[in-house]
């Protein structure tokens, strides 16, 4: 995170935390930060030149470097020098958005071979003329490079290898495929284009020791190498243009897409932030014990994931939560206005692309949730209100505010692959106690200090929660005792040291050692509803996320 947003945040809610608190949470100084104030409250006199540079970035969608920007000001009669040009540009965000080409620097070329195939693309036998030559593929994960041999003999392809990098390596290890596969007897000609990859020692020698004749075209001329362009041409239209969105982070893509920059900036900071995807991995580890992950399994992985970002947007909103998984929350960066905005397009979003894409079925069931989540929300501020709380009305609320949406997204899984009603109840079932088990863990862990979990101990006593290790504490206390503990916890807003009170009283009592007992139980009661599946290599991972569940301290 840049520090000049850490500063943002902290000044934005100077009156409500300590700065040196802050500061420390950021890891920023507080001399820095109070410079930075400082430099903030001076008047800004490069405003009037910021003001126009964003008027001439707006004309020409963020194109101009400042050397272009300050021939445009010149045209206005606007005299400035041009690094003062660079400097308020640096200062206020108006760069070019363009990306400056980068060359790289492969070496000399060390070989240089005839045109032996001079396009004579026909071969009287198999393996006598081979063509090769690399192409990417653009993923949602990467540049995907694919390294492919071609016989001219009857167009087939000999051997090919993917890499995330274009480099010597992934070609050397095409033409080794190439040779353990076929049985070459006579003399066998290569032909490649003039790439770094091909002119290189590695290749000539490789080349050499298979008593191979290397082929290059000539610089400049792809039609020499027509058969392995044609090849990639193919490909691409007929299986990568036209193919459907089949990956679980594609889904998401497309549901957070944008064209507006203003929301796609908001966006793509989401998805820069997003936590440890549990709730996705549920669904397809659900789908694939019944099954083939299906295109259905990753639409319901990304449906599970976006409501649920959704809703930790408003809670943030709700809980006035300026940190989220150690990063400033939304609503600390854009207001909390612009944060409930940005839930609800996402909630609409999803909404959207499940329903274009029939996912109708798994949309029922997590609406289901949605409606128990916030009716789980409502009964905690109720319960905070009151500060009565008992073991029944706390399982009631972790239920519905966090085990219902576990449960929806192993029912997910198993609807996207059409599995029985039967299943699909025993999965839901399984995602409902593990839900409870990982939400009486994550209570235990607000006891934890911040070393470990990234975030201060106490949290939801600061807000007034009674959680199970708080409420067995208040259980086993005498009724003078007990009056005391709620007084401290109703008055914990305007005496933080009360909270250190409590977290030591709960750390001093059983209450801690019993919150694991009942996590046990209810991860035990979890793994009960998948006996009756057959020993699998996903039945057992199903059973290592359960005991993540347990285990993380995070």
């Amino acid at each position: 995170m840049r520090i000049s947003v850490k500063y943002r945040v902290i000044y934005r809610h100077r009156e409500k935390y300590a700065i040196c608190e802050m500061c420390r949470f950021f890891s920023v100084s507080r001399s820095g930060y109070y410079d930075w104030v400082k430099r903030m409250e001076i008047p800004a006199k490069d405003l009037p030149l910021a003001e126009k540079i964003r008027e001439c970035q707006n004309k020409c969608g963020k194109t101009y470097g400042y050397r272009r920007v300050h021939l445009w000001l010149e045209r206005f009669g606007i005299h400035h020098d041009p690094k003062t040009v660079l400097r308020v540009m640096q200062k206020y965000n108006l760069l070019s958005e363009v990306r400056r080409k980068r060359y790289r620097n492969y070496g000399e070329q060390l070989h240089r071979y005839p045109n032996l195939l001079n396009r004579d693309f026909h071969a009287d036998r198999p393996n006598q003329k081979w063509v090769t030559d690399i192409s990417y593929i653009k993923t949602q994960q990467g540049t995907l490079y694919l390294s492919v041999i071609r016989d001219l003999y009857d167009n087939s392809i000999v051997a090919y290898k993917t890499g995330t990098e274009q480099n010597i390596n992934l070609v050397l290890s095409t033409i080794r495929a190439a040779k353990r596969k076929e049985k070459v007897t006579g003399e066998l000609q290569l032909h490649s284009d003039q790439g770094f990859q091909y002119t290189s020692q590695a290749y000539f020698k490789l080349t050499q020791s298979y008593n191979i004749s290397p082929s290059m075209s000539r610089r400049g001329n792809p039609y020499d190498n027509a058969l392995a362009e044609n090849f990639f041409s193919i490909l691409k239209t007929e299986c990568i243009y036209r193919a459907k969105i089949r990956s679980y982070e594609e889904y998401i893509a497309s549901i957070l897409h944008s064209d507006n920059r203003y929301v796609a900036s908001i966006t793509d900071y989401i998805l820069s932030n997003r936590g440890k995807q549990l709730r996705p991995l549920l669904v397809l580890l659900s789908a694939a014990l019944h099954g083939e992950v299906a295109d259905r399994s990753y639409m319901g992985a990304s449906l599970v994931e976006m409501i649920h970002t959704a809703s930790l947007i408003h809670d943030d909103v709700v809980d006035e939560a300026y940190v989220r998984r150690s990063a400033p929350s939304v609503n600390a960066l854009w207001h909390s206005r612009t944060a409930v905005l940005i839930g609800d397009y996402i909630f609409a979003r999803t909404y959207h692309v499940s329903l274009q894409n029939g996912g109708w079925d798994m949309l029922t069931e997590v609406t289901r949730s949605i409606h128990e989540v916030c009716e789980g929300e409502l009964i905690q501020t109720e319960q905070t209100e009151k500060l009565a709380m008992t073991e029944a009305i706390y399982y009631d609320i972790i239920y519905k505010k966090t085990a219902s949406l576990l449960g929806a997204c192993a029912a997910v899984g198993a609807i996207s692959v059409g599995a029985p009603a039967d299943r699909v109840a025993a999965l839901r079932q399984f995602g409902d106690h593990l839900g409870i088990a990982f939400q009486i863990k994550d209570d235990i862990l607000d006891y934890s200090p911040m070393e470990v979990t990234g975030k201060p101990a106490g949290g939801d006593m600061r807000e007034r929660k009674i959680t199970l290790p708080l409420l067995r504490l208040l259980d086993q206390s005498a009724p003078e005792r007990r009056r005391k503990l709620v007084a401290k916890l109703s008055d914990v807003r305007n005496s933080p040291k009360n909270v250190d009170y409590l977290c030591k009283a709960v750390l001093d009592s059983d209450g801690i050692a019993y919150a694991r007992q009942c996590m046990t139980e209810y991860r035990n009661r979890a793994l009960a509803f998948l006996e009756g599946y057959p020993e699998s290599d996903v039945l057992r991972s199903l059973h290592l996320f359960a005991d993540f569940v347990l285990s993380r301290d995070k």
